[in-house]
């Protein structure tokens, strides 16, 4: 037997179609208060039949959860995505969508960066973090390009960091200034090879 689940929606709406809504709120159904950092607001999992029985619970799952504290004005909301590994039945969270859009790989939120959190971080235990793989008559390339038009500082850049680098010691960085960079190293559109202070090349 298959099981199914149908939503029909009819109107002339174009965004307006069919909805599945999870709801969450702290205390009870008379006296509710709002959902809290971290509450599950809605779970769609999954689970499969083991030798004897199902498991306890989802072994994979695509959760809601609020992010901070609720409000009437303020609802943040993060999505978690979360997969079971051979040999166990606990599931662990792959992937997470933060509420600016933020997406880590592999990584929980606090290892997102205080200061500058990543538009994508990927963390993994094998030599290929990232690949990226063409198959054209034409150049293959991975793209960085800073669209800022009316700063002095602005460039675009590729840097590698050591175990014990941060963003000012112990890295290096291939990169190119925008139109009006000044400072110290070239001027605008000039490309550079750049280690800790040390300018190893610059194209003019």
């Amino acid at each position: 037997l298959n099981g199914r689940v149908s939503l029909d929606t009819y109107n002339n709406t174009g965004s307006t179609g069919s909805i599945i809504q999870g709801r969450k709120a702290r205390g009870t159904a008379t006296s509710p208060s709002a959902a809290q950092a971290d509450d599950s607001l809605a779970l769609i999992g999954g689970d499969g039949y083991g030798t004897t029985g199902f498991h306890n619970s989802s072994t994979g799952a695509f959760v809601v959860r609020a992010e901070n504290t609720h409000t009437d004005s303020s609802a943040p909301t993060y999505l978690s995505f979360f997969t079971t590994p051979s040999g166990t039945t606990t599931p662990q969270e792959r992937g997470r969508i933060t509420s600016t859009g933020n997406l880590g790989v592999g990584v929980a939120t606090s290892a997102f960066d205080s200061n500058n959190p990543e538009r994508l971080l990927v963390s993994s235990t094998t030599i290929n973090v990232i690949g990226g793989y063409g198959n054209v008559n034409n150049y293959a390339q991975i793209n960085v390009q800073n669209l800022f038009t009316t700063g002095t500082s602005v460039s675009s850049d590729i840097v590698a960091t050591a175990n014990n680098g941060t963003e000012t010691i112990n890295y290096i960085d291939v990169g190119i200034n925008g139109s009006g960079f000044t400072g110290a190293i070239g001027v605008g559109n000039d490309a550079y090879l750049y280690s800790t202070g040390r300018v190893y090349r610059d194209w003019e």
